[in-house]
């Protein structure tokens, strides 16, 4: 077996079993939810966190809530992502008509 022709030989063994494809579909939409109230809060302008400025952990999101547009701008793309990675997961399910 050469090289060339094992990843599309995994490739094909990973697509024909039932478990893989219910993964791959499925998990998107646990991930969803994690990523839109994270979003939603950058968006509103709250603080995503509420640590002391002078723990090096918080300069970061301190820095960019300061700047107020870029804050909004994470948040957006954040949600836009989210329901992007929904919407490649949900119209695989409604063209198998499950």
């Amino acid at each position: 077996m050469t090289i060339s022709s094992t990843p599309g030989g995994l490739h094909c063994r990973v697509r024909q079993n039932r478990r893989s494809r219910y993964f791959a579909i499925f998990k998107p939409i646990v991930l969803a939810p994690g990523f839109l109230p994270s979003g939603f809060v950058k968006i509103t302008g709250e603080r995503v966190a509420v640590l002391k400025f002078e723990h090096p952990m918080s300069r970061y999101p301190g820095a960019l809530h300061r700047t107020g547009y870029r804050d909004k701008l994470t948040g957006t793309w954040q949600v836009t992502a989210d329901i992007a990675l929904l919407i490649g997961c949900i119209l695989p399910l409604i063209n198998k008509g499950f």
